[in-house]
């Protein structure tokens, strides 16, 4: 019985011992799966964060792009701020032209440049075409017009602008002297330019990148999609913006649906902010990739990392069956032996299927392969259809892995190498190449050591290859971009040491990659920044403040030559497997540099002398009033003005006067000492001022004087103007100033007014300031100007003054122009014709009275009683002399219908002197129109009888000044008396002005004067007076033979004028 209870207890306890060995197994293959899904969950997170960590260092980089381009278009901004006081008003395109088209031509990413007034009219840009344009509806326009503060950047969100482009633009308020919002400076940005800075984002197909303003709106995106243009991301519920902006963080590493991809991403985001600089609104950069993409690699891992478990467990599984069934019965032993061998081959086989390996076994001496079905598989062969020979293998060797994979097999078998391990093509059945590992070993050598059979394994490494190609295409695609970056990238390591330098970076400092890879980075500055540079990394990683890294600021660089030139530079820093590196982007900023100086040549120097222009000469003159008036020194303010400098530009046109005018600026600056100051005020003028004359008043004037003798003497020498030798003479002003407080603004003026009195000296002359003679012109200013007011205003009345014959009938009248000024009361005409005279404006002033006359006598000629009366207009030699003066007598009688035999025109004898044959001419016209003609003031002036019998003249006037001293003088009694005489022998008419007394008229009548003006028969009259006193006089009196009676008939029209 108990030999029947052990038989049946033996069997139980090998179970019980094979339960719990399988119980074991079964938990470490439990444990063993749970660390491997534990080991894979790390290693999806550590990719993750690695490669969120390389999208938080490339969207850094991109801040650093934005910033350092806002920082530019903020600079620019200031700029087209600060010379806008300096235009013109109404003149802003013209004079702010140049400067706005420099910006966008010369800054990068700037579309257009353009100034608003303060109802958002477009005043001035770069492009012409766009003036005159409303826009004050534009986020940029009403942004800083609600909210004007002077050194706030606006960032409009992205708009299509008038020219359906689609852009986004920054701008800034304008403020005049007073503080008040007048106007904005704008400028629209290039979304291609940004689609360019994006592109130095795109490692890689399924990277995406954008620039959002942080109102929603999508300014630019690559891959580019033209439909989400203009859509507002803010409006989707969920969008990663919205995490984005909820998080209340600057930067943010987030995962989600992708709305524009339509995919989940892996995203990088900031909010651009830059320090220093204050923005109504900020622009948010971002990229992001896609998470199938980036978990590719850890799928592939997932995939191998499951198939060697499976392996595993197959193995150690067998293997635990196996040794239990060795345990089993000792009398199976040998079959059991056998059984596993059969099973070891067996599981061989699975191993090497599930490894994907194909086996060989290579004959040496025969030259004999076997192999197994997948080698044949692998080749796209079937099992008979290639030969079992070494040489078919070596025949499907490619050409260029033959020569290596033989003469390493063959150091191999020769013993120079300890094993056999290669990599090789082979080809295809269908003609394409496989890659190969091969892995060999000799199995058995002869008596002499030689190998004699050599087996191994072979693995398709195709995909393996292909992921490996694909990687490095990604890298030179990288390394592309990167090489055709217009900005130099340059990748330093802790210690300063140069990591990489890319293509624009060696053509900016003249070295090769060579020559600087691992060298440090100060040698690419200049001292004192070489020298300083580590001591800038210590203190970095010591935690202080950084100086330059997430700052981009303008610096200098140092070229291989030894050259410095000026660059821009943003620096980010990232970890690279646990290491700290730095990523400098550098710009050669040479070129916007030269702009800036020109631009600040161009506003301080006058461009066709080389001299300081007035804004320079202002400035400098504050500063020299500022220093010496505190130190009771005294100068000189001189002012110079070149005579006749119109005529050389009329005769012999600009050009020449542009080389005199150079000709002037290089003998002012020889004749002057060092520390005095040149300028050119504009035109022909010219600006010395003269420092450090002394302290002594006197002494000062003396100083001054000899001086701007000495610049007399050098400026009246000739010039040699090309071919033509001309000569020149400068009028000068001179004021002196010292410790007194006085304006650069008042100097100024001073001496300008003292130069218009050296001209009316005579020209050619200096002249100190004289407070009288600015009095009057002030006064003369002042008149000049309410004159023109009055011409716009209507403020001048006509006068009439009869004229009657020597019977005492009313002929006509001469009109006389009145000026009743609003605050002055009347002005006398002989202040204002002769102002208007010298000023020109005796023409509108003259045509204006030609044309009242011509309405008027229009009107009389179709009332009976005043049709016969005509109308003296006196014309000024100026008006006569004026280019269609004809045409305009023509179209004022055409117009009006005046009958032109009724009207007089009055001509001074200073209007015949020049060019006698074009007066004859003119006046000749004249008379065809019926138009008379009459000399006034005949005998005050130039008579020459040779010219006067050949104009067409009609009456003669005998002058005032005559008529005057007729009683008392015989000498005016004699010219009178010719006067006549010669009216009668040349068939004129004459009449005598300024009769006063009836003793004067009775003289005049025994002369033989049959015409008549004066007070005797009636002061001027205002038209309406005139008219009554008209019609009054010819209802009332008749004409009367000479005689007693005629007194009695002159006096009541006298009288009745006397009271009207």
């Amino acid at each position: 019985m108990s030999t029947e209870l052990l038989s049946s207890a033996s069997p139980a306890k090998p179970r019980r011992l094979f339960v719990r060995q399988w119980a074991a197994l079964i938990l470490a293959w439990f444990l063993a799966w749970l660390l491997t899904g534990l080991w894979l969950s790390h290693e999806r997170s550590q990719l993750r964060q690695h490669e969120g960590e390389r999208l938080q260092a490339t969207v850094q980089t991109l801040d650093g792009i934005v910033s350092q381009q806002l920082l530019g278009i903020q600079a620019a901004l200031k700029t087209m701020a600060s010379f806008y006081p300096q235009w013109r008003s109404g003149h802003l395109q013209e004079d702010g032209a140049s400067l706005l088209s420099t910006l966008a031509e010369t800054m990068p990413g700037v579309r257009v440049a353009s100034i608003f007034d303060q109802q958002g009219r477009l005043l001035a840009s770069s492009q012409a075409e766009l003036v005159g344009s409303m826009h004050g509806d534009r986020a940029f326009f009403t942004a800083p017009q609600a909210q004007a503060q002077p050194d706030l950047l606006y960032i409009s969100p992205p708009y299509r602008n008038l020219q359906g482009i689609y852009t986004m633009t920054l701008s800034r308020a304008l403020f005049d002297a007073k503080g008040r919002f007048v106007g904005v400076a704008a400028i629209a940005l290039d979304p291609e330019y940004f689609k360019l800075v994006l592109g130095t984002a795109q490692t890689s197909e399924d990277t995406w990148s954008v620039l959002i303003h942080i109102d929603g709106l999508l300014f630019s995106m690559l891959p580019h999609n033209e439909g989400w243009l203009g859509r507002n991301l803010l409006g989707y519920s969920g969008s990663l913006l919205q995490q984005h902006l909820a998080s209340g963080g600057d930067q943010n590493i987030l995962q989600g649906m992708s709305l524009v991809s339509g995919d989940e991403r892996l995203t990088a985001i900031h909010t651009v902010k830059v320090n220093g600089l204050a923005m109504n609104k900020h622009l948010v950069v971002a990229i992001g990739r896609k998470v199938e993409t980036l978990d590719l690699p850890w799928r592939q891992q997932v995939q191998m990392t499951v198939t060697g478990g499976l392996i595993l467990c197959l193995v150690s599984g067998l293997g635990l069956g196996l040794w239990q069934r060795r345990m089993r019965s000792m009398d199976e032993l040998r079959e059991a032996q056998r059984r596993s061998e059969r099973e070891s081959a067996e599981r061989m086989t699975l191993a090497l299927e599930g490894a994907d390996l194909s086996l060989w076994d290579w004959d040496l001496p025969s030259g004999r392969l076997q192999v197994d079905g997948r080698w044949h598989s692998m080749l796209g062969y079937g099992p008979d259809e290639l030969p079992l020979h070494y040489s078919s293998w070596q025949d499907r060797l490619h050409p260029e892995d033959a020569g290596p994979t033989l003469r390493l097999l063959q150091d191999y078998l020769d013993g120079r190498r300890e094993c056999y391990t290669t990599e090789f093509r082979l080809q295809h059945k269908d003609g394409h190449w496989v890659w190969v590992r091969a892995n060999g070993r000799v199995m058995s050598r002869d008596a002499q050591g030689r190998p004699q059979r050599l087996v191994g394994t072979n693995l398709d490494i195709s995909p393996a290859k292909r992921a490996e190609q694909t990687l490095q295409a990604q890298a030179q695609h990288t390394q592309a971009i990167l090489d055709n970056m217009v900005d130099g990238v340059i990748t330093i390591d802790a210690q300063g040491n140069i990591a990489s330098f890319n293509a624009s970076a060696c053509r900016m400092f003249g070295y090769t990659p060579e020559e600087v890879l691992g060298r440090n980075v100060s040698l690419l500055m200049p001292e004192p920044e070489s020298g300083r540079h580590d001591g800038y990394l210590r203190s970095f990683f010591r935690g202080q403040t950084p100086r330059v890294i997430g700052v981009g600021r303008d610096v200098n660089g140092r070229r291989k030559a030894g050259s410095i030139f000026p660059m821009s530079l943003a620096v980010s820093r990232i970890e690279r497997d646990g290491q700290t590196l730095f990523i400098g982007l550098t710009r050669d900023i040479t070129e916007r540099k030269r702009a800036e100086a020109a631009i600040e040549k161009l506003a301080f120097n006058d461009p066709l002398t080389g001299l300081p222009n007035r804004r320079l000469l202002l400035d400098r003159l504050d500063q020299t009033l500022a220093s010496r008036q505190r130190q009771g020194r005294h100068g000189a303010v001189v002012f110079i003005d070149l005579d006749n400098f119109k005529s050389l530009n009329d005769t012999l046109g600009h050009g020449m006067g542009d080389l005199l005018l150079q000709s002037i600026a290089k003998r002012l600056q020889s004749a002057v000492r060092a520390q005095d100051s040149v300028a050119r005020w504009g035109g022909d003028e010219f600006v010395v001022l003269l420092q450090d004359l002394g302290a002594d008043r006197a002494e000062a004037i003396r100083h001054a004087e000899a001086a701007c003798e000495k610049l007399l003497r050098v400026l009246g020498q000739p010039y040699q103007l090309k071919d033509y030798l001309h000569h020149s003479t400068p009028s000068i002003g001179i004021v002196v100033w010292g410790a007194e407080d006085r304006s650069s603004e008042d100097l100024l003026k001073h001496a300008d007014h003292a130069m218009y009195q050296a001209k009316a000296a005579g020209r050619n002359q200096l002249c100190f300031f004289d407070p009288v003679t600015q009095a009057a012109m002030a006064d003369r200013a002042v008149l000049e100007a309410d004159l023109r007011v009055a011409l716009r205003n209507n403020q001048f009345e006509l006068h009439l003054q009869p004229q009657v014959n020597h019977l005492g009938a009313l002929t006509g009248a001469e009109l006389l122009l009145r000026w009743r000024h609003p605050t002055r009361g009347w002005v006398s005409p002989a202040q204002f014709i002769p102002l208007a005279e010298q000023t020109g404006l005796i023409v509108p002033l003259g045509e204006w009275v030609l044309q009242q006359a011509c309405f008027q006598l229009a009107l009389w000629a179709e009332q009976p009683r005043m049709a016969g009366l005509t109308l003296a207009v006196n014309v000024s030699a100026h008006q006569f002399r004026q280019k269609g003066f004809l045409e305009t007598v023509q179209n004022l009688l055409s117009r009006s219908g005046a009958p032109a035999n009724r009207l007089k025109l009055e001509l001074t004898e200073s209007a015949l002197v020049d060019d006698v044959e074009a007066v004859i001419a003119l006046m000749g016209e004249l008379n065809q129109l019926g138009v008379k003609l009459s000399l006034d003031d005949f005998g005050t002036g130039y008579s020459s009888l040779a010219y006067l019998k050949r104009l067409p003249l009609k009456q003669l006037k005998i002058d005032q000044s005559f008529v005057r001293d007729l009683l008392n003088e015989p000498n005016a009694r004699s010219i009178a008396h010719a006067i006549l005489q010669l009216g009668e022998s040349l068939g004129l008419h004459v009449i005598a002005e300024g009769v006063e007394t009836l003793e004067q008229r009775a003289l005049l009548v025994e002369m033989g004067c049959l015409a008549f003006q004066g007070y005797l028969f009636s002061r001027p009259l205002p038209l309406a007076d005139f008219i009554q006193l008209a019609r009054e006089w010819q209802s009332q009196h008749k004409v009367q033979a000479p005689g007693s009676g005629q007194a009695k008939a002159l006096h009541a029209p006298a009288a009745l004028a006397e009271t009207g």
